[in-house]
């Protein structure tokens, strides 16, 4: 069986992996939207509150903020042509967007002291060269193969792991077997059991 288990969330996987790839199911937002064969297994969301608290603080502080959604994603401070749509206002989820999930944030920059001070007892990040990713504490790629391997009776020694990202790194210490393509940081590296070609050398496939 295959998994794809991304940082994105389930509304930000691009159709034609959703189309072109033939997947057993989907550990997305960083382990916070789990689903087997049609099946959801595990959904966690950001609270009302906790969007409010968000978008008070992007919309001041200005840098392009991105929530991902399960179904939908939505921009703060959108970049010119964004074709997400629009978070103006601390409302926009209680009017605009009801009923929508937010799994996860994305955010461009570095992560700020204040930042940390607000929502560090919430949420974690995970940093990338020119952005970063925060999500509710308790949710990581480990986890969510975690409460696939429950519902199937197995265990992670029974899995293989494969990836190249920061936000990799927790689903490579826990797999029974993990591969780094060669253009993984080298963290990430240095923890798996194998390496093999870059990305675009073909990666995993040779």
């Amino acid at each position: 069986m295959v998994l794809l288990n991304t940082g994105r969330s389930y509304g930000n996987i691009p159709d034609e992996i959703m189309e072109g790839i033939p997947l057993d199911g989907f550990v997305s937002a960083l382990g916070s939207d789990v689903r087997f064969q049609g099946e959801k297994l595990f959904t966690q969301a950001l609270s009302q509150e906790q969007l409010r608290r968000i978008i008070e603080f992007h919309l001041e502080d200005g840098r392009y903020c991105v929530l991902e959604g399960e179904d939908d994603v939505f921009a703060i401070n959108p970049r010119k042509k964004d074709r997400k749509k629009l978070v103006t206002s601390p409302d926009d989820f209680d009017e605009l967007y009801s009923g929508s999930r937010i799994s996860i944030l994305a955010v461009h920059g570095e992560v700020s002291e204040r930042e940390r001070e607000l929502f560090g007892d919430e949420f974690y990040f995970v940093e990338h060269p020119g952005y970063y990713e925060c999500a509710l504490k308790g949710c990581n790629k480990a986890t969510g193969m975690e409460v696939v391997l429950d519902h199937l009776g197995k265990t992670a020694q029974d899995t293989i792991a494969m990836g190249d990202s920061m936000n990799d790194l927790d689903m490579l210490e826990y797999a029974g077997f993990s591969i780094a393509m060669e253009n993984a940081v080298e963290e990430v590296k240095k923890a798996c059991d194998a390496v093999t070609r870059t990305v675009n050398e073909g990666g995993v496939a040779l």
